[in-house]
């Protein structure tokens, strides 16, 4: 099971997850944006 995971600002996609576990350490890190 993959999770792809959208910039809130620009749509564009910034990683695919492959673990759940992980999706809230991504999502701090990334702030819901991408890093461009």
């Amino acid at each position: 099971m993959t999770v792809d995971i959208n910039c809130a600002k620009c749509g564009e996609k910034i990683c695919t997850l492959r673990m759940l576990k992980s999706i809230k350490d991504i999502l701090k890190t990334y702030n819901n944006k991408c890093p461009h």
